[in-house]
């Protein structure tokens, strides 16, 4: 979808609707009624809303491609449909140039699909075809709308086929920093050497807010991995621009990443194939630190009479002081009444074996956390340790960013790079040594990421055991320190907490992580 600002209240609305299908398709055919029976008489006059309804219908049926199954019957007539969806959108911009590369490049990418898939369809222009209008257009709007964000993306995404892969990256750059005046280009300039000596992730610099938002950076992304296959991993020559555009998602307000085991297993498969060499990108590199993070990661399981095992919760891995191996961490309410009838099942690095629990190590109800003795784990799995200092919260600037890493209702496990934020904690409060010690942030948790370890940005440092979402409607919100209040927020407990409880009561310990 492009130029989605200008679109009516029904069809901005289809935008919130792209995870349910079905209800997509009934706003688009809504709004479609409505001009029919002259409610909407400007939809006809508007050639760009026209164009944009048209697309929108091949957004389906491409994300319908998408999502489908390999074996599934259906994929190919959605393929097909998708194309002949965004060919009429195509041809509806007529004349008007500007309007015909976003349709264009979809028919572009799809038709690549096609062929790859060994799928004949009835476009009406081929690959090579399609590929060189698209690129006419571009050429011939360049001087209004070169530094425009989806110009800039539909550009890039020409230059993937070709194997123009200098000119994906600065296209990506340029996407990512926006149109810059001279003065800024030198700055800029600057920043990219910075980039490359490998400070990107560490240093986060900010990103002016003339730059491509989260919404265009979303679709970029998102079209690069389900139509182009450009996972930044397979390729290394594409890694680099792909995970600073990954950067640059973190970085905007309501940016969004998530990876599944799958994809975790992939990467992982390819840094051992040596794919990226020893001096990988920096961006790759603070990905990867937190993917080796994933591997400790385990989901509770308990069996179902009629469904077999089932994901109820997560935990992970953590080392001991005392040298002992296969403690495992998550929550009190979690293992519920008993650990006899529970597995654990560690799937980034073994989706089959489930670690029996040998014993219930220590137990507390007010820091809602439990560590298991497991009987063994699989190989590759390690052990984490923990930080003791939480990120510091400074009234007026930026929160600190933290990460969660479990299974989302139960699903396989994601990790989620999200629009995340510490919002609030009780380091600093004084409370007794042995007391929990809250965090409050947002992060895309939901049931089943019950146990998840939460992680600051910097370094990947352990810092959290998740353990609920709150909500508080009126009066002054939500609040630990009184400095902020909000409504909405996920809790956890500070890991450093449940160890000074547990060392207290039980007198021993999980280890602590070196400070860098």
């Amino acid at each position: 979808q492009r130029n989605h600002a200008k679109l009516p209240v029904g069809s901005a609305f289809f935008s919130a609707l792209l995870g349910l299908l079905s209800a997509a398709l009934e706003v688009l055919d809504g709004i479609d009624t409505a001009a029919a029976s002259g409610r909407a008489p400007e939809h006809d006059q508007d050639a760009a809303l026209n164009v944009d309804i048209l697309a929108l219908r091949g957004r389906i049926a491409k994300q319908r491609f998408v999502e489908a199954r390999a074996t599934d019957d259906s994929r190919i007539a959605h393929l097909s449909d998708a194309i002949d969806r965004y060919e009429e959108a195509y041809e509806a911009a007529g004349a008007n140039l500007s309007l015909r590369y976003y349709p264009g490049i979809n028919i572009v990418g799809l038709l690549a699909r096609a062929d790859q898939s060994g799928v004949k369809t009835n476009a009406r222009a081929s690959f090579t075809t399609m590929i060189e209008k698209v690129d006419e257009a571009l050429d011939a709007v360049k001087g209004s709308e070169a530094g425009f964000h989806w110009w800039q993306a539909t550009k890039a995404e020409t230059a993937i086929p070709r194997g123009r892969y200098d000119e994906f990256a600065t296209l990506v750059h340029a996407l990512v920093n926006g149109q810059k005046t001279p003065e800024e280009r030198k700055r800029e300039a600057a920043a990219l050497d910075r980039i490359r000596q490998g400070a990107y992730f560490q240093t986060l610099p900010a990103i002016d807010t003339c730059s491509a938002d989260a919404f265009v950076l979303n679709s970029f992304h998102r079209q690069l991995m389900e139509v182009w296959n450009v996972d930044g991993i397979s390729d290394p020559k594409l890694a680099n621009p792909v995970m600073v555009l990954r950067q640059a998602l973190l970085k905007r307000h309501g940016g969004s990443l998530e990876f599944d085991t799958t994809i975790l297993r992939t990467i992982d498969r390819r840094v051992q194939q040596g794919v990226f060499g020893d001096e990988g990108p920096a961006p790759l590199k603070w990905v990867l630190k937190g993917i080796e993070r994933a591997k400790s990661v385990g989901a509770v399981l308990a069996q179902d009479p009629y469904l077999g095992w089932r994901r109820i919760g997560t935990g992970f891995l953590m080392r001991m002081e005392n040298g002992n191996e296969h403690h495992f961490l998550t929550n009190q309410h979690v293992i519920g009444a008993g650990i006899g009838a529970l597995r654990i099942r560690f799937e980034t690095v073994d989706e089959c074996k489930k670690s029996r629990i040998s014993s219930l190590v220590w137990l507390s109800e007010a820091h809602d956390a439990a560590l298991l003795k497991l009987e063994g784990v699989p190989d590759g799995v390690p052990g984490l340790e923990f930080h003791t200092d939480l990120p510091e919260l400074e009234i007026g600037a930026d929160p600190p960013r933290v990460y969660a890493i479990g299974h989302t209702n139960g699903e396989q496990l994601h990790m989620s790079l999200q629009d995340n934020e510490l919002l609030d904690h009780e380091g600093d409060s004084g409370l007794p040594p042995t007391a929990p010690v809250r965090l409050h942030y947002r992060t895309p948790t939901r049931p089943g990421n019950s146990g998840s370890p939460i992680f600051a940005q910097h370094g990947w440092a352990l810092i959290g055991l998740h353990r609920a979402a709150l909500k508080q409607d009126g009066g002054l919100g939500l609040t630990l320190s009184g400095n902020r209040h909000y409504n909405e927020a996920n809790e956890g407990v500070s890991i450093s907490s449940i160890n000074s409880a547990m060392l207290s009561s039980a007198g021993f310990s999980m280890k602590r992580a070196t400070p860098d």
